[in-house]
């Protein structure tokens, strides 16, 4: 049965020990869906965001059924098919009108390679002491 497959973009991480930002899910209608999601009756990521006041945006959709869901799903690479986190990366997950089938095997995003800058920032920022931090240093973000 073929629905929309679709990504949400959270505007923050959902805490500091669960740092992930995009949610997969498939719907037959997704308006639906995403009223749900919004009023706090989705998936349980959604809910713990709209508890805690996380925004969140449809960022890509594609046309499929549950078995491509669960074949990006099972891939861990929702990240990568987010245009918000890879704008440079030329995006061949997007679909467009003459698009309908999706391949199995996406071509995987082009890894970038950290230029000597971040590499010498880096060094610096391991030899460093690390800063105490307060208790309540997130209180503003969650």
């Amino acid at each position: 049965m073929h629905g929309t497959i679709y990504l949400l973009h959270f505007e923050r991480p959902i805490s500091r020990a669960h740092t992930c930002q995009h949610y997969l899910g498939w719907a037959l209608d997704l308006d639906a869906r995403l009223s749900a999601h919004r009023a706090g009756r989705g998936a349980r990521l959604t809910q713990i965001a709209v508890e805690r006041g996380i925004a969140f945006e449809v960022v890509r959709v594609w046309p499929g059924d549950r078995t491509l869901e669960r074949r990006l799903k099972n891939r861990k690479e929702s990240p990568r098919f987010c245009p918000l986190c890879f704008p440079t990366a030329r995006c061949v997950y997007a679909c467009d009108a003459e698009q309908l089938e999706l391949p199995f095997d996406f071509p995987a995003a082009p890894q970038l390679r950290p230029d000597w800058i971040e590499i010498s920032a880096l060094r610096r920022w391991r030899q460093a002491a690390p800063a105490a931090l307060a208790e309540n240093w997130d209180d503003g973000l969650l």
